[in-house]
């Protein structure tokens, strides 16, 4: 396939004294070839990457570490170029991972573990364990807490709970929810 190209581009070159171990010459072949057979081209590569998968990701590999300065700044004029789209894309994949998260840890059954508080706003992840502050420094918070949850496999370490329930059993002494503090006595009033 390749051949065939080179010929009809040094047939329609021919008159310029054209030769490709000139690297300036080559590049402009290279350059025009692209343009010219654009679809046939990434269709070959796409294909030789799927079948050739280890030397095409070893090539990447090369080429990201030799090329970081390069790499960086294509990124940063992709993200200026679709800061919207990319926000977006952004803020519908970290509502996803919060549904998935809060539907694992309420059985599918969306709601607050001690109060029972079905709007999904006042919902939060609450470390069971009360210990939420060692785990921010280790792991993540925030947005990050649901795809790391995610790829840990969802330990069991974490409930649901609304953002009441939550404030109120870190700020209790004993760390119980003031609504599981009511049950717990009126459990006693019931037993005596």
């Amino acid at each position: 396939m390749g051949r065939y190209f080179k010929r009809k581009w040094l047939q329609s070159n021919i008159s310029g004294g054209i030769n490709l171990r000139n690297k300036l010459h080559k590049k402009e072949y290279d350059k025009t070839r692209y343009k010219e057979n654009k679809e046939i081209l990434v269709k070959q590569h796409n294909v030789w990457c799927k079948n050739n998968r280890g030397k095409a990701t070893l090539y990447m590999k090369k080429w990201r570490s030799n090329n970081k300065d390069k790499l960086s700044e294509q990124n940063k004029r992709y993200r200026l170029k679709n800061s919207i789209k990319l926000h977006d894309y952004n803020r519908n994949r970290s509502k996803e991972q919060k549904l998935r998260c809060y539907n694992h840890y309420s059985n599918y059954n969306i709601k607050c573990n001690c109060c029972g508080e079905r709007r999904i706003e006042f919902l939060s992840i609450d470390h069971i364990y009360d210990n939420g502050k060692e785990r921010r420094k280790i792991h993540a918070h925030g947005r990050r807490l649901y795809s790391w949850i995610i790829r840990n496999n969802f330990p069991n370490e974490f409930q649901i709970l609304c953002m009441n329930c939550n404030f109120a059993k870190g700020h209790d002494k004993n760390h119980i929810c003031p609504h599981l503090k009511e049950l717990i006595v009126i459990d006693r009033v019931c037993i005596a």
